[in-house]
């Protein structure tokens, strides 16, 4: 997605971008968060901003979907890697914009799970259950 994100963005701004099917090896999803984050690049930052934006969005309306009140819980790989733009606030305006429902959004904590290791001690738990 942030790949595409970032092409978008090249085309609106009428650059031109590769051919279709062509693999441009350095556009990748972390050169392009290490560019954002790292480099201060500032095509790579929008594309990374919007991409936590869609993040948001998606995690906000899901929340709202199933009335997430015991809080959202954002684990994988990605959240940990660009946690410093998730926590700059753009994650959260987009999880937060419902428009009449934006009350009841706000309320759900959101935390951010940064421990790699979740999958293996989740399957763990299990695993020693009766």
């Amino acid at each position: 997605g942030l790949v595409r994100i970032h092409e978008f963005i090249e085309q609106c701004e009428g650059r031109q971008a590769a051919p279709a099917g062509e693999l441009r090896v350095s556009l990748t999803p972390a050169a392009i968060t290490h560019a954002a984050l790292q480099s201060g690049d500032p095509l790579c930052a929008r594309a990374l901003d919007m991409f936590i934006s869609c993040y948001g969005a998606v995690a906000g309306d899901h929340a709202l979907a199933v009335m997430a009140r015991g809080g959202v819980y954002v684990a994988g790989g990605i959240a940990p890697k660009i946690l410093p733009r998730l926590l700059a606030g753009g994650f959260l305006a987009a999880f937060n914009a419902r428009g009449a429902p934006s009350d009841a959004v706000r309320k759900i904590p959101v935390s951010i799970v940064t421990n790699e290791r979740l999958a293996v001690l989740g399957a763990a738990l299990l695993a020693l259950r009766p």
